[in-house]
This record gives structure tokens, sequence and C-alpha cells, in this order.
């Protein structure tokens, strides 16, 4: 089954609508970060933002960094992630590349595994949108270390592609189309249909 982002769409409205009738903060900032991301998949990238901007505003270290242990990943570096992409997208690479640097920094600071390697894997996109090639393989090399001490397949896959793209794009073409031949393989054999044509 190929993803629908419209169903995703509808999906995290849903929570969202839900989570404001609860009256508690965590799952309206959860919302507004399913809300945003999959406002991003659909292209509408300036109202992705606004509800990136609300996630964050709402998070607060001491009441919802243990969350990232419930969710794989903590929601403010989530959020930051997401917003970075949506920003590059929106013309503003400034703003992107210091979002994508505080996403990975604020999981360093909670020292979970999964969020690091969350930060270290789709945030290393920005730099390389922003032709800085050295710090987003040192990211890829930092996640697929990481992700194959934790046995994590999905992580290394994308830590593998995100290798490749940084071959293709610093001449290293023959070396790149394994890599990232490679990296979708590994992906694929996860069952995942996200991110594929």
């Amino acid at each position: 089954m190929a993803f629908n982002g419209d169903l995703a769409g509808e999906f995290a409205a849903q929570f969202l609508a839900l989570a404001e009738q609860q009256r508690t903060t965590a799952p309206v900032m959860v919302g507004h970060r399913l809300v945003g991301m999959a406002l991003v998949f659909k292209g509408e990238f300036a109202q992705a933002r606004m509800h990136f901007d609300r996630a964050i505003t709402l998070y607060d270290p001491a009441a919802h960094r243990h969350l990232a242990a419930l969710f794989g990943q903590d929601n403010k570096m989530a959020s930051l992630t997401f917003r970075s992409l949506a920003l590059w997208l929106l013309g503003y690479p400034d703003a992107a590349l210091a979002d994508a640097e505080l996403a990975l920094k604020h999981a360093r600071e909670i020292g979970q595994a999964g969020t690091l390697m969350y930060a270290l894997t789709l945030p290393s996109w920005i730099p390389i949108l922003c032709g800085e090639y050295a710090a987003a393989n040192a990211h890829s090399d930092e996640a697929v270390a990481l992700a194959e001490e934790k046995g994590t397949l999905m992580w290394k896959a994308l830590g593998t592609v995100t290798r490749g793209c940084v071959l293709a794009l610093t001449s290293k073409a023959s070396d790149a189309v394994q890599m990232i031949n490679a990296g979708i393989n590994a992906w694929r054999s996860t069952g995942s249909t996200f991110w594929m044509p």
C-alpha cells in the first residue's frame, strides 16, 4: 500500500481535534506536529510552519521530554526537523539550517538513541541542500554507526541514502549509485513504502 498524504492529513486533523477537546498540552502539541508533517507532504509549507511553530511553543522539557521513549523520538526535535524542511522550501535556507542544527543539539541533550538517529538523518537534508556536504556526511556517518550499534535498519537505511546523496554531489557518482541503491533496498526490506515512488 502506498503512502496516502490526504488520508494522513485527515487522520492528523482528527487527532488534533480530539486533542484540543482534552485540554491537555501534550496531545495538542503532538497533534500540531502531525498536522504539520501531513501538510509538508502535501506541499502546504506555510500552513505546516504555523503548526510546527505551535508545537514548538507548547513544548515543555520537564513535562514532555519523557514522551520520546513512548514515541521513539522527541516531539520538539521532530517539529524542528520538519519545520527546517518547510523553511527551506519556503525560501529561508539560513533559518532552515538553524532549525536543523537546533534539532540535532536538542537531540544530543536528550541522549535518547531514537531521537538522535532521527536528528542525524532527516535534518541532514538541509545541510545537503545548503551545500554543507561535510556536515551532512559527518551526520550520516554517525547515524549509520549508531543505527548499526542499536540494530535499527530503518535509520541505517536513511543514513546510507544520505551518504549516497553526498557522494553524488561531490563528484563520486559511481559510489553514490551503489550506496543509494543499498539504502533504498534496505529501506524497502523493512516493508515501508513511505518516501518510495
